[in-house]
């Protein structure tokens, strides 16, 4: 009876562990997946959903382990926002037998893909691909027949996106952020993901997003399958100077040399998000919010270039209107640190005349003009003309002094000649007749 019993649980035993390695064999992850990717907002609208939120999970092994026991998840997307802890999200990506699951760069996810699906009685066909590697079959090419996104933020990066309409992939200028995955680095790698796709131009709600989003905003703008609306303000946003701008939102967090903690944000403009920091409590920077949503309000914002210098009438309490002159009008263009593309601008001395030149957005120099008129105002006019008498004046004052010096030596030079000419005539060997004694004059004779 004691052998039976051991023999039950030794079988017993063995039926969970062979269940265990058929459960870990069957969820095996595509390690040709990048990591650094969300699933694209189009993967919902070919049949994707999501299947579960699962906040208590903040590790990539238990958001692996929730979606391999979970037969309706063929992705797990690990959120990991800027300001909290890192949330689980699990997806479906299978519609009629394929994989409809799209993905695009993202930096605030991870996503890890089931290579193997679990046993079905159906065949399933699973497509992989992400970023340029788009299949060319109807649910699959959305990539390709997205419009040309420039995105809200002003950089300027040479793109391609293929153009649907006339099938071919064309060059334009790509703001930095919010890509629609349309968007290509050279036209080889468009041609390749993109040559053959043929449709009409598909427009979206997501199309233009708002870069006003929730602290992580979720690739999807579908109530049904997630938890949270993204916030997408319909109302334009308020504008800053550049100038502006890199004072308060561009500057680093900067603690300060006194000793006290008080807890702050500063806007990480390569995030475009609010983060906490502490504040000694004394020579800090314009980058210092009390409160996060302080922050968000001051940022979000439109920006718009700086202006360069006025003339000389707003600028009447100048000290030194030559150096002044000289800052505005006289030095190189410098297009600055940042990486958007203004046309502005700037009065080049050697030839005279205002040219136009790319600003970057921030910081730079005063010589630069929104313009034409208002360079050719402040550089070729009364700004000009004070330059031009200035050196008018200081010539003069040369001029002046040259004839000076000319006519001192001149005089000299002719006092010496007259003095040379009187020894000559009378010279100091020959006594004269005055200076000869009595005696040695001679008798002349005199009438009675």
């Amino acid at each position: 009876m004691r052998q039976v019993w051991k023999g039950g649980v030794f079988l017993l035993l063995s039926v969970l562990i062979q269940a265990q390695l058929d459960e870990n064999q069957e969820c095996v992850w595509d390690q040709d997946t990048e990591p650094n990717q969300g699933l694209h907002p189009k993967s919902l609208e070919a049949g994707a959903r999501y299947v579960a939120e699962l906040q208590q999970i903040s590790d990539v092994q238990g958001c692996q382990e929730a979606c391999c026991n979970n037969q309706d998840c063929q992705l797990a997307l690990l959120g990991n926002p800027a300001d909290g802890t890192p949330e689980c999200f699990l997806v479906s990506c299978m519609k009629d037998g394929q994989d409809v699951c799209v993905l695009q760069s993202d930096t605030q996810f991870e996503v890890y893909r089931k290579k193997t699906q679990p046993k079905q009685t159906s065949t399933v066909n699973v497509v992989t691909f992400s970023g340029a590697d788009v299949p060319k079959d109807v649910n699959s090419s959305v990539v390709c027949r997205m419009p040309m996104l420039v995105g809200p933020c002003r950089a300027a990066f040479p793109r391609y996106y293929y153009d649907v309409t006339n099938q071919s992939c064309v060059p334009f200028i790509y703001g930095g952020c919010n890509s629609n995955g349309n968007n290509f680095d050279t036209p080889e790698e468009c041609e390749t993901a993109c040559s053959g796709v043929t449709g009409t131009v598909l427009v979206s709600k997501d199309s233009e997003a708002s870069p006003m989003q929730r602290r992580m905003a979720l690739p999807i703008d579908d109530q049904s399958s997630t938890p949270e609306k993204l916030a997408s303000p319909e109302k334009p946003l308020p504008q800053m100077t550049s100038d502006d701008f890199a004072e308060m939102c561009e500057a680093g967090a900067k603690t300060g040399p006194c000793r006290a903690s008080h807890r702050r944000f500063y806007y990480d403009s390569s995030t475009s998000t609010c983060q906490p920091f502490t504040y000694g409590g004394c020579s800090g920077n314009k980058n210092n919010y009390e409160t996060r949503e302080q922050c968000l309000n001051t940022c979000t914002v439109t920006v718009v270039p700086s202006k360069g210098r006025r003339g000389p009438g707003e600028d009447k309490h100048t000290e030194d209107k030559g150096v002044e002159y000289h800052d505005a009008c006289m030095v190189l263009p410098d297009s600055g640190p940042c990486r958007a593309a203004f046309s502005m601008f700037y009065h080049d001395p050697s030839t005279s005349s205002c040219q136009s030149f790319h600003y970057g957005g921030c910081k730079g120099n005063g010589n630069r003009y929104g313009t034409l008129e208002e360079c050719m105002a402040r550089c070729t006019g009364q700004g000009a003309f004070f330059l031009v008498a200035v050196l008018a004046v200081i010539s003069a004052v040369i001029l002046v002094s040259l004839v000076l010096i000319t006519m001192k030596r001149s005089r000299l030079r002719r006092s010496h000649t007259l003095l040379s000419d009187k020894e000559e005539l009378l010279p100091s060997e020959l006594p004269s007749e005055e200076q000869l004694p009595e005696s040695d004059l001679p008798n002349v004779a005199t009438t009675p």
